[in-house]
């Protein structure tokens, strides 16, 4: 998606050698999930709709699965 450039994280994302390259852990990664959710504002994008939280002039997002099972957190 070009014209719409954005990074995401990824929860215990580990490169070839082993090494975890996430700059967060878990339990802070599951926590900032559940505060997009409880301090975001339901934004749609396409046909489906997410909480987004502004931070600092960034948007984070997260995809809807339970907070213990997201792993991406846009």
């Amino acid at each position: 998606m070009p014209d719409i450039p954005h990074q995401y994280t990824v929860r215990d994302l580990e490169s070839p050698d082993g090494r975890r390259t996430t700059a967060m852990g878990s339990d802070e990664f599951e926590w900032f999930v559940r505060l997009i959710r409880a301090e975001g504002v339901m934004k749609t994008w396409g046909r489906r709709t997410h909480p987004y939280l502004q931070v600092g002039g960034w948007e984070y997002w997260t995809m809807g699965d339970p907070a213990e099972e997201t792993t991406i957190i846009n």
